[in-house]
């Protein structure tokens, strides 16, 4: 005999809702163990930064913050909410920059870059901390992500960056003018240039000139200016050199200075030091720069028992604001004949003494004996003519370089020849 339960309603439903629980509690578990998984599977990526400076002034400096992440994982990365936060090492925060995130593919890699300024505004930080921060994760079934934060401390010298800031460049100048007993004229025109994008200042100007001897031989001073940024200035000066600057061959000019520089609102100075070579002229191309120094001969011939005597002298007007000396004075007398040349007698006399802006008269007498005069040749009783030649070395006194001179005379004896 068959014996029937009746169905009972609320049984099924009890049922039903113990099935559901059970699956619940399934999902959980195997979505879990699922995130658990893909967390244990991540490989975490590649993420480098570069900072650079696109263009900097006195008030800021404009950058370029550039991230590359690499994926090496077989899925996708999402990223989001990145930010720069730039700090001194005393926490205060210097810029603050966000960039838009999204996802990078399997394998491959992305950057994200954003442009901001700086500026540091009377803070002297020794060092800037850059923090990179942002989420990183993984998306699954199109629907659960997971993220994990992300943070990265890039740590700058700010003194490497103060550090490229290019030293002034410095040209020279100089013209050596009128020379006196208290020195020669020296004019100069410095240009200083302003290799960057911010303008420098540079300090009162020490311009000392040495000799290649190793003696001071002058020195300028010129008053410190601003140089705009790419730009340059001229300074000018004028002074007295010593005399003893033409004993050498060449003069250096030492320079010396300060150079002071606001870069993003952050002020640094620099010790400015440099030579700069310059050639001394002959002392010739100073002398007589209006006038020259003239020189006028003159001689006599006089009779004696055993030949004649040239008295000659030599006049020398010197129009210079300097004194000079005539050195190795030597006088010459020659025996002309055609093209023939014969030296007759000749003599060295003391140095003479020049005053400035005077004329000084130097005296020597030369003995010519007669058979020097009439048979030295062999082929005629008297020479065609005598020349007279007078040859100086000129110089200041206490310069040792000096400056050639010759002058000479012509006395036609033809007058004496008979036809």
């Amino acid at each position: 005999i068959l014996d029937f339960i009746p169905y009972d309603s609320d049984r099924k439903r009890t049922t039903a809702l113990i099935i559901f629980t059970i699956a619940l509690i399934l999902i959980n578990v195997v979505t879990m163990g699922l995130i658990f998984f893909d967390i244990k599977l991540i490989q975490a990526p590649e993420i480098s930064i570069e900072i650079d400076v696109l263009e900097i002034n006195s008030d800021e400096a404009i950058i370029d913050t550039r991230i590359l992440i690499e994926n090496h994982n077989p899925f996708d990365l999402i990223v989001k909410d990145l930010k720069i936060i730039t700090v001194t090492s005393e926490e205060e925060e210097i810029t603050n920059l966000e960039m838009s995130g999204g996802d990078i593919k399997a394998n491959q890699n992305r950057s994200f870059s954003t442009i901001g300024k700086i500026s540091f505004d009377r803070l002297k930080p020794e060092i800037l901390i850059s923090k990179l921060m942002g989420d990183i994760g993984i998306q699954m079934f199109g629907v659960i992500r997971k993220t994990i934060p992300i943070e990265i401390n890039v740590i700058t010298s700010l003194e490497e960056i103060l550090n490229n800031i290019a030293a002034p460049i410095i040209t020279i100048n100089n013209e050596f003018g009128e020379i006196s007993q208290e020195g020669v004229d020296f004019d100069i025109e410095i240009f200083v240039e302003n290799p960057n994008s911010v303008e420098m200042t540079i300090g009162n100007l020490d311009l000392r000139l040495i000799s290649d001897l190793g003696d001071e031989v002058g020195n300028l001073k010129f008053t410190g200016q601003t140089i705009p940024a790419k730009d340059k200035i001229k300074l000018t000066g004028s002074g007295q050199l010593f005399l003893e600057i033409f004993n050498a061959n060449s003069i250096y000019a030492n320079i010396s200075t300060t150079v002071g520089v606001k870069i993003a609102g952050i002020n640094k100075t620099l010790n400015i030091s440099t030579s700069i070579k310059s050639n001394i002229p002959d002392i010739q191309e100073l002398l007589s720069m209006d006038t020259p120094t003239e020189a006028i001969i003159d001689a006599d011939l006089r009779a004696t028992l055993t030949g004649f005597v040239s008295q000659m002298s030599l006049e020398i007007t010197n129009p210079n604001k300097i004194d000079l000396l005539a050195k190795d004075v030597t006088f010459i007398v020659m025996r002309i004949d055609d093209d023939e040349e014969t030296v007759l007698g000749q003599t060295v006399i003391d140095e003479g003494f020049i005053g400035a802006q005077n004329s000084t008269t130097l005296y020597a007498d030369i003995k010519l004996p007669y058979r020097k005069i009439f048979f030295s040749r062999g082929n005629g009783f008297l020479p065609d003519a005598l020349e007279v030649i007078v040859r100086a070395n000129i110089t200041v006194p206490g310069i040792e370089k000096t400056v050639w001179i010759g002058v000479s005379g012509y006395q036609d004896l033809h007058i004496f020849r008979s036809g």
